[in-house]
């Protein structure tokens, strides 16, 4: 393409703009094209899947290496184990004194490190050094981790900002000791003075070593998971991540455990054990500003301080309001977030009870999901209003968001609707309310409110009657429509290697 129709600003202009197989394409045209655009096929997060999108990328990157490395700030691992030739490849990149990568992603970050390079291999470094050598990187995600990631965390030089460790579950192979090395206090001590966010699943504290002299001062969120029900220690964290602003720790605590007649008892000397420990050591947390978990996570935290805002996750039956109820005692939220199962407690004046404590009194900001059930399918819709206006009375709400969700009477599908669906007649008058005129029934009913939102869903996830944050498999079809990384795989790769010093 020797005279282009357009001028090359603008050529390069529809290159950034278009999706990454695109703008490969495009680039095959002239070799101006190719040089000038070459950036734009490496921002954002570049992913490689396979063992040849490893060694395509390398040769794409050492075509032009001094405008192509200095591009490359995201890189996302996500092939598992790789043969040896593409660990060489793997190496080579890592090794290049002219990467300078910001954020890194190991998706199957255990088999990745196992993998070894060839025999004959000049390189001197394994992956696992390779990967704990870098210094620029801020940001670390890794998934599927077990005893060779720990190695990685706990050499890694880089001074992290952002970190997300993902655990595999424990099994009965595992020893205690094992529960140690997934304590996050202990396992990133040498990122403790730059790293500012945590996120993981499967962490675990051992119950003999619940106090730390590592201090994180710098982290403000703390979102994860632990494997144990005796978790978490309250003041092991309150000491070693004095600063944190949102946190967001949960458990295996659930419905379910709360079958067990042992549970209450059991739920109880944790939060007893957590509220001591704060209390002998004269040590909480200062700066929350936000908690968000189960009714049992928020109540086992046993927390002594003030939290501006309490999200309790999960849908809320009559039989845990006394949980919710120890929670709001706790931290005397003046906003609240919860989902309450059924109408038939707005009805018998069992949630206006909880409201009506001095520990709701404050609550003057309220998102309020009220989640059907099936076997209420019969109700008046009119009526569950009334006694949701009257409930809310005894609040002065300055900010309500109400939220009507009735997909629990839809169903996921045809068949379940053929029983629920327009034979119930909550779902017809609720598909038909005027959402606008409900709101006007609340200002017109709570006389303090400043700002109300009131709308309806069919959204069943997480009232599903289970309790805690989505499944990976609920998020797979979000991801895939929503951007993010690109694969290397489809199609880039081909053209990338494809590429010599003749041309494409």
């Amino acid at each position: 393409m020797d005279s282009p129709a357009l001028p090359f600003d603008i050529l390069l202009l529809i290159v950034e703009m278009s999706p990454r197989q695109t703008a490969a394409e495009m680039t095959l045209t002239c070799r101006t094209l190719r040089d000038g655009g070459a950036r734009f096929l490496l921002q954002g997060v570049v992913s490689v899947t396979r063992g040849p999108s490893v060694k395509s990328l390398l040769l794409f990157l050492y075509s032009d290496p001094q405008d192509r490395f200095k591009y490359l700030r995201s890189l996302e691992v996500a092939t598992g184990s790789l043969p040896p030739k593409a660990v060489d490849a793997l190496l080579g990149l890592l090794s290049h004194p002219l990467l300078s990568l910001d954020s890194l992603i190991l998706r199957e970050a255990d088999k990745l490190l196992n993998s070894k390079p060839t025999p004959s291999s000049h390189h001197a470094l394994s992956l696992l050094s390779a990967f704990s050598a870098l210094t620029t990187l801020r940001h670390l995600t890794v998934e599927q981790c077990d005893d060779k990631t720990c190695i990685l965390l706990s050499t890694i030089q880089a001074p992290l900002l952002t970190i997300s460790v993902d655990f595999t579950p424990l099994t009965d192979w595992h020893v205690p000791e094992d529960a140690e090395h997934r304590n996050p206090v202990v396992l990133l001590a040498n990122i403790s003075e730059t790293l500012e966010e945590l996120s993981g699943s499967n962490f675990a504290i051992h119950p003999d070593r619940l106090m730390y002299d590592v201090v994180y001062p710098s982290v403000r969120t703390i979102h994860a998971t632990s494997v144990d029900e005796s978790m978490p220690a309250t003041l092991a964290y309150v000491a070693a991540f004095p600063n944190v602003a949102h946190l967001s720790f949960t458990s295996p605590l659930n419905d379910a455990a709360a079958r067990s007649e042992s549970f209450p008892a059991r739920l109880s000397v944790l939060r007893a054990a957590n509220k001591e420990a704060q209390r002998a050591f004269g040590r909480t947390w200062k700066c929350l500003e936000e908690v968000t978990g189960n009714v049992f996570d928020v109540f086992a935290l046993g927390l002594a301080c003030h939290v501006p805002r309490l999200r309790i996750i999960g849908d809320v039956s009559a039989k845990l309001l006394p949980y919710v109820r120890d929670a709001l005692e706790d931290t005397l939220p003046t906003s609240l977030a919860v989902t309450i199962a059924g109408a038939t407690m707005f009805a018998d004046g069992t949630v206006a009870n909880l409201l009506r404590a001095v520990c709701a009194q404050q609550v003057h900001e309220l998102e309020l999901e009220l989640s059907f059930s099936p076997s209420e399918g019969d109700i008046e819709i009119q009526a569950v209003l009334n006694d949701v206006l009257r409930t809310l009375g005894v609040l002065s709400l300055r900010r309500l968001v109400f939220t009507i969700d009735y997909g629990l009477l839809t169903g996921p599908n045809a068949s379940h609707r053929s029983l629920y669906g327009w034979f119930c007649p909550a779902e017809k008058q609720l598909d038909g309310l005027d959402m606008d005129a409900v709101a006007e029934l609340f200002r017109a009913a709570l006389p303090s409110l400043v700002d109300v939102d009131v709308h309806r869903s069919i959204d069943r996830t997480g009232h599903e009657h289970r309790l805690g944050p989505v499944g990976d498999e609920d998020l797979a079809a979000f991801s895939d429509n929503e951007g993010g990384s690109v694969g290397l795989d489809d199609g880039l790769g081909h053209l990338l290697m494809e590429e010599d010093d003749d041309g494409w």
